[in-house]
């Protein structure tokens, strides 16, 4: 049976009653990916235009990224952050010290970050390619809120000055904290937890830096409500939902309908839709 881990920053909690509590808890709602492809930034405007996603951040070298730049402007009631990446696509600042990360041809491979050792040389190199990658979102015009990374990379511990370098150079204090809302089939555990407690300490710490109290992928978070997990009284004051749409069968894929759903009225807290400039 899950217990109570609030110190961990990890959210198991009692089944909650019917009464709403407060204050408010500030959900945010942010599609990962935006500049992947024409269907992807299709998907992700039509949840903007329909107010069920209020902010996206963008992956810099994606093939579609100067054309979600462009229409990202029509939507000043959302925040748009930097998709740092290191999986997918070429690199905008191309480096002999980041060929370990990479394809024969020249892109980066999926998984070679999560293998490779890290030396100064290449977290130097990732440090400049990240500074381009803002910098691109910057120079195309776009308010860059907050950063997070594709597929997580932004956290592993080995980069993490290269974050901070990347940070400070921006002024940027918004950044994607640590999965902590999970539903019981993958709970982590006490190591992990653990490890997670530490990152957010530092990344909120060094050069102080603004997280929400929580994250979780969007699908998991409802099954976690539906499970009961949350106690009246625990819950977190700002939430950060991730979302991948795909624009494939955009209308009738799980995420896109639990999306279009009454879902917020549903919880079982007083709960309102936020961007990234409210934390």
């Amino acid at each position: 049976m899950l217990r109570d881990v609030a110190e961990d920053h990890i959210f198991f909690c009692r089944t909650v009653p019917s009464v709403k509590p407060s204050p408010v808890v500030r959900f945010i709602v942010n599609a990962d990916d935006l500049g992947m492809s024409d269907a992807v930034n299709e998907a992700i405007f039509d949840g903007m235009a329909v107010g069920v996603v209020t902010s996206s951040t963008i992956l810099a070298a994606g093939p579609a990224a100067a054309a979600a730049v462009e229409r990202a402007r029509s939507f000043p009631q959302a925040s748009f952050g930097v998709h740092l990446n290191l999986s997918s696509f070429r690199p905008l600042a191309p480096s002999a010290d980041l060929r370990a990360i990479l394809n024969e041809d020249g892109s980066f491979h999926e998984h070679a970050i999560r293998r490779v050792g890290w030396s100064a040389r290449l977290v130097n190199a990732i440090a400049t390619e990240w500074e381009a990658q803002v910098k691109w979102v910057i120079d195309a015009g776009i308010n860059v809120s907050h950063l997070d990374g594709h597929h997580h990379v932004h956290m592993l511990p080995g980069l993490f000055p290269a974050l901070k370098r990347v940070q400070r150079r921006f002024g940027l204090r918004r950044v994607r904290g640590t999965w902590n809302i999970y539903d019981r089939e993958h709970a982590p555990a006490r190591l992990l937890r653990l490890q997670k407690r530490l990152w957010l300490a530092a990344l909120r710490g060094f050069w102080p830096t603004r997280t929400t109290d929580a994250l979780s992928d969007f699908l998991m978070f409802l099954r976690a409500v539906d499970e009961g997990v949350f106690a009246s009284g625990r819950w977190p004051r700002t939430v950060e939902l991730m979302v991948h749409p795909n624009g494939i069968e955009a209308e009738s894929g799980e995420e896109a309908r639990a999306l279009r759903s009454n879902w917020l009225d549903r919880l079982p807290c007083a709960a309102t839709l936020v961007s990234y400039q409210a934390i």
